[in-house]
């Protein structure tokens, strides 16, 4: 049986979606308006999965941790509290925009999200490893499982499908799989029907049709 990784999924969707951010701040061209409100859809979509994704780890996973080993979570919160101030001055000036900012400022931004962005995968390289190995040292396999299912259960499912669109192009192919599989026997069919789309939205067509023709041999779950 594989460990479970509890960061795993939703740190491989921000990597895609912080990389994305980085190279589309670069190529913006800030008095362009339709380049600068690209840029805001995506940095506040960012912003907003990032808060949410802080939420979740600071109210479900961390707290479980603390439970079992008191101190454990400290440099995960003192982390985060860093991180978040330069998170809101940055999503601040991205909104601040207007297309009379000069090139230059517009430069300024780009290399202040380039340096929060390292600073960030480092935190998250950390969760991954160290705060990882605590969790499977002090949660039992059951724990972990019912920690993953209270993580699904509190994310709203417009906000889910958010995620998705990140999560599908950012994982394996057997990632995604299992994934589908769960859903498909947890979920209504009309619910399952808009996990669908947002997939075929999200993956190459080729994967696609792989994940559709594994997914057709499995009996569809009851509305």
């Amino acid at each position: 049986m594989n460990k479970i990784k509890i960061f795993s999924t939703p740190h491989k969707a921000l990597r895609k979606l912080m990389a994305e951010f980085s190279l589309l701040a670069g190529k913006t061209d800030y008095a362009n308006e339709s380049e600068l409100q690209a840029l805001k859809q995506l940095g506040n979509e960012m912003f907003d999965l990032l808060k949410e994704h802080a939420h979740i780890e600071e109210s479900l996973v961390l707290t479980a941790l603390e439970a079992k080993a008191p101190g454990s979570s400290d440099e995960n919160i003192e982390e985060h509290e860093q991180l978040e101030k330069v998170q809101a001055e940055l999503e601040e000036w991205l909104n601040s925009f207007d297309g009379s900012q000069s090139e230059e400022e517009g430069f300024q931004f780009y290399l202040a999200f380039s340096s929060y962005h390292g600073q960030y995968l480092e935190h998250i390289i950390h969760e991954e490893t160290n705060t990882q190995e605590l969790l499977w040292k002090y949660l039992l396999d059951e724990e972990l499982m019912g920690l993953q299912m209270q993580i699904l259960k509190s994310i709203p499912f417009d906000v889910f499908l958010v995620w998705g669109k990140h999560i599908t192009p950012a994982q394996t192919r057997k990632e995604n799989l299992a994934m589908l599989t769960g859903m498909k026997m947890m979920l209504p069919a009309p619910a399952f029907e808009k996990i669908v789309s947002m997939v075929q939205a999200s993956v190459s067509a080729n994967e696609y049709y792989e994940l559709m023709t594994e997914l057709g041999k499995l009996p569809a779950k009851a509305a």
